[in-house]
């Protein structure tokens, strides 16, 4: 995947090491479902307040690197406790199996 380098280096990473940071958050990102072309997007726009009412970019530039990782891993979970319920749902599935058969 490529990406552009969205967050500034930390003054102690290496920009080779910010750059894993921002590919690592928008693969988390992606396997929770997002498209790849607005995450960056997403994650500087959308306020948390389990970040304190900030964006993931702001806390991640004031510092705060652990609380988005708690973030990130806490949405992934809802993510897929979602896909869960949803799988385990016999109608929904046969309303997205009949979905799909109508889009060929």
């Amino acid at each position: 995947m490529e990406t552009s380098l969205f967050l500034p280096p930390e003054p102690d990473l290496t920009p080779e090491q910010a750059r894993e940071v921002d590919v690592g958050i928008n693969q988390m990102l992606e396997e929770m479902g997002h498209r790849p072309e607005p995450i960056t997007g997403w994650w500087s726009s959308v306020r948390f307040p389990e970040l304190g009412d900030v964006t993931i970019v702001e806390a991640w530039l004031h510092g705060d690197h652990e609380g988005v990782r708690r973030l990130v891993v806490l949405l992934h979970a809802r993510s897929q406790a979602s896909a869960e319920r949803i799988a385990r749902d016999p109608e929904f599935m046969a309303f997205l199996r009949d979905r799909m058969a109508r889009l060929g």
